[in-house]
């Protein structure tokens, strides 16, 4: 086994100042006990309800730092581990909704949110929703991923104005 240590996200090396700041890789042994496999009885539903867990400390106002992050990784493991599970699509739309979110808080937080124009603006990224709306067509969960799309169509800026949003149809084929 082997667990790397340090930043939550790998540092650009640029900007790394110390050794100590490019974290540490340790190797070891550890027990299974607490591992979630393919084979593990319910796997999907204790996996499942560690994500709900962790998002739901991470909705909560002082929340543990990195819980909406353990969250995202752990719906997107109940897809990955258990792809024919019924809780997959929910598992993978919801990792989708986190990483959402966590991307239109950032780009809300630029100057250019504000941009009448939406293509002024940097778009949130589709790929995990699009991905939602290919595995599992005609659900619940490719209809919410549809819906989320449309932030990248809306101006920042609206002002009434005739042309926000575009009237550009979002596209479920090809996706």
């Amino acid at each position: 086994m082997e667990a790397l240590l340090g930043a939550a996200q790998t540092p650009d090396p640029a900007f790394v100042l110390e050794d100590e700041d490019e974290g540490k890789t340790i190797s070891g042994w550890v027990l299974d006990t607490g591992v979630v496999w393919a084979s593990t009885p319910n796997g999907d539903r204790i996996l499942f309800g560690a994500a709900a867990d962790a998002e739901e400390e991470a909705s909560r106002r002082h929340g543990r730092r990195g819980a909406a992050q353990d969250a995202l990784r752990l719906y997107q493991r109940v897809f990955d581990v258990f792809p024919t599970s019924p809780l997959a699509g929910e598992g993978l739309y919801r990792a989708a909704d986190i990483k959402w979110q966590i991307d239109k808080s950032d780009m809300q937080s630029r100057p250019s949110a504000r941009e009448r124009e939406s293509y002024l603006r940097g778009g949130i990224d589709e790929r995990m929703m699009k991905q939602v709306m290919k595995k599992f067509p005609d659900t619940k969960w490719a209809q919410l991923a549809i819906f989320h799309l449309i932030d990248n169509k809306l101006c920042g800026d609206w002002q009434g104005s005739s042309k926000c949003p575009t009237r550009k149809p979002i596209s479920t084929k090809n996706t």
